[in-house]
């Protein structure tokens, strides 16, 4: 009889789990060190779970990952998010997709997602061993000896590291053990906190389609942008802090923005609103005459910003005020100092360096019969149901390679 040893009860694990075809000659053992499973897939989405994304574009799709962009065109092509949905209705869970792509159960519930996923491994035969953390591996006759927190050993033919997205340097001490080349992780998805405190007066309000950037580099992103009560938020902010993550944390979460309010104001659509819209002879006050997408205390905190009279009429307006004004809305900058978390969901750019594994079936080029899936790996998607696609294309592909070695 041959042994799989899973260390990871999160979505890889348990889908790749739930993929490996039943077999009385195969024993699954999913390794989880909490007590438990699929915490990652009951919090997301604020308990909805995102499952994924809408697949519209196959050839932008893998673009939404900062980190393993040619890793998921390849794979996106074995399992796609209309695979993922198939799989899912296939069990009795329908998907629905929300305007902005997102895909989320009809049940508008994670459990129904997690239920799913945990039934399909046991039906495998997978028994998961909670609270049982695995803090050695030995190779030995070609074999992997695990040894528990508990001081207990298990011989595993085939390992998968499903072990999450390493938070810290500690996290990946597991595989260093190994000798498994990595890249440190830092924090991937994350808001922006700023010292200005009359822009975070305005906590709660958003504009629909700003244009964030950070300065001095060619990084930006546009989308909804919120407003918190510590700086900015929204899914402009998430993403770019994605794309952004190594050059962020070397530079400490220091750095200056400049936000364009609205994306399709850009300097010269300004100017004609200025001249065109806003009527330039009006004797209105300029304070009663925002954009249409700019909310009025936002567009008051600009004007003030631009040091110009609340009480000034949009008349007296000088050419110095137009390009203050001007300025503000399309190259307003903020001084951020330091990040947070986005909600319970904490992603990390870094992990096993995919340099080190094979690019078809994402096992250990040097260790034959070890394979690594999910968020351990240097792989990673912006916020909208990307990193859940990672782990149910990676976990399937995986599952397939074992499927075909155990029959062989």
């Amino acid at each position: 009889m041959k042994t799989l040893g899973i260390i990871g009860a999160g979505a890889s694990g348990l889908f790749l789990a739930a993929n490996i075809e039943r077999n009385p000659n195969l024993k699954i053992l999913v390794f989880e060190k909490t007590h438990e499973a699929l915490k990652k897939v009951l919090i997301s989405g604020g308990g909805r779970c995102n499952v994924t994304h809408q697949y519209l574009q196959p050839s932008k799709f893998p673009t939404n990952y900062p980190r393993g962009e040619k890793w998921m065109q390849k794979h996106l092509k074995q399992f796609s998010p209309l695979d993922t949905q198939k799989w899912f209705e296939q069990k009795g869970v329908a998907l629905k997709t929300e305007r902005d792509g997102r895909m989320f159960p009809e049940t508008n519930t994670s459990s129904t997602i997690a239920n799913t996923i945990l039934s399909e491994a046991t039906k495998k035969g997978a028994e998961i061993l909670y609270e049982t953390e695995i803090v050695s591996i030995q190779i030995v006759d070609n074999q992997f000896e695990l040894t528990t927190n508990h001081q207990q050993k298990y011989v595993v033919d085939f390992l998968v590291g499903a072990t999450g997205g390493p938070q810290k340097k500690q996290s990946l001490l597991l595989w260093n053990q190994l000798q498994i080349k990595n890249v440190d992780p830092v924090p991937s998805l994350f808001t922006f906190k700023t010292t200005d405190k009359k822009i975070t007066d305005l906590m709660g309000l958003s504009v629909p389609d700003a244009k964030i950037k950070i300065e001095k580099t060619k990084l930006e992103y546009h989308g909804p942008l919120l407003i918190t009560h510590w700086g900015f938020s929204g899914p402009a902010v998430l993403k770019l802090s994605a794309f952004g993550a190594s050059y962020l944390a070397a530079n400490e979460y220091h750095f200056n923005v400049q936000i364009q309010w609205d994306q399709a104001l850009n300097e010269m659509a300004a100017k004609e609103w200025l001249e065109m819209d806003l009527n330039i002879k009006s004797k209105s006050l300029l304070v009663n005459k925002n954009p249409n997408l700019i909310p009025k205390r936002l567009w008051q905190f600009l004007i003030e910003k631009s040091e110009i009279s609340l009480d000034k009429r949009i008349c007296d307006l000088s050419k110095k005020d137009c390009h203050r004004l001007i300025e503000q809305l399309i190259h307003c900058k903020f001084e951020i100092k330091g990040k947070t978390t986005y909600k319970e969901e904490f992603v990390t750019a870094g992990g096993i360096d995919l340099s080190v594994l094979n690019t078809t079936n994402f096992e250990c080029q040097e260790i034959k019969n070890l394979f690594f899936i999910g968020e351990i790996l240097n792989i990673d998607g912006i916020t909208g149901g990307f990193n859940f696609q990672n782990a149910w294309t990676s976990s399937w592909v995986v599952a397939q390679e074992i499927n075909h070695r155990i029959k062989a």
